[in-house]
């Protein structure tokens, strides 16, 4: 028997029931690396192939979550270094350290956390250093919201406010399964001033479509997960939604927080 050929990312073409025409479309939620345990690898000539198909013009990019996380970002600086369709978020972890953050100088736009990988809550001592220079330089800090307790957002809430001058990104809608994201739709009918949230692996039009009218057109922003997502589902989710022309949730908003840096 034949073996089957696993598709590609890149046979994922945008549905043929409508023609892609968004505004200026800036992802904020791409990893780029390899992931030996899941025998998948992306690069970023594998994403410039995918914004080329999909008319993207930015990505916020951040390291495979795994391996060693200091090489894992300086590699993947390395690579963007001067390329200004990318916005390097650096990957922090317990173990980051000041001097390593301030090493990146202002290449670096914003940090990413992710709690579950870590195994350790935001509202720990240990990510206090990491919290603070997000502070200090007014930047943002994509949090990772799951499944799991350590990752819920009710974490986030609780230092939100002794970090003001931070823009946390709630990732995944607050998260990442449709009874995590309207549980946090629930509980927080408005957000904190500095918290925002990003759409990634949101597969739910309606879900989207209450986020935004809960939380202001100006707090949501669009976000892939790639390659841990469909481009499909992505770009049907907002067509349904009938956010095809909505130009801050599409870019607009994350330019806003991006531009301190």
């Amino acid at each position: 028997m034949m073996a089957m050929q696993r598709p590609s990312i890149f046979d994922v073409a945008p549905s043929s029931s409508f023609k892609i025409s968004f505004p200026r479309v800036i992802d904020a939620h791409v990893h780029v690396g390899r992931w030996p345990d899941f025998d998948l690898e992306f690069t970023l000539k594998d994403l410039e192939i995918v914004m080329a198909q999909y008319g993207i013009e930015g990505a916020v990019v951040m390291p495979a979550l795994c391996g060693n996380r200091g090489k894992a970002n300086k590699n993947l600086l390395r690579h963007i270094h001067g390329d200004p369709r990318f916005y390097f978020f650096a990957w922090v972890d317990p173990t980051t350290v000041i001097s390593e953050l301030e090493e990146y100088g202002d290449d670096v736009r914003g940090l990413k956390f992710h709690p579950s990988i870590s195994r350790t809550s935001i509202t720990e001592s240990r990510m206090h250093s990491a919290l603070e220079f997000a502070d200090r330089h007014g930047l943002p800090f994509l949090y990772h919201s799951g499944r799991t307790p350590i990752s819920w957002p009710d974490r986030l809430m609780a230092v939100a406010d002794s970090y003001p001058k931070a823009k946390f990104i709630m990732g995944h809608l607050g998260g990442n399964a449709y009874d995590r994201i309207a549980d946090t739709i629930r509980r927080w009918p408005t957000l904190p001033e500095n918290v925002y949230v990003e759409s990634s692996t949101a597969r739910h039009p309606d879900l989207l479509v209450r986020a935004m009218e809960q939380w202001g057109d100006d707090r949501v922003l669009y976000g892939s997960d790639l390659p841990f997502t469909d481009m499909r589902l992505n770009w049907d989710c907002i067509r349904y939604a009938g956010l095809e022309n909505d130009e801050g949730f599409l870019g607009g908003n994350l330019l806003r927080l991006l531009k301190n840096r």
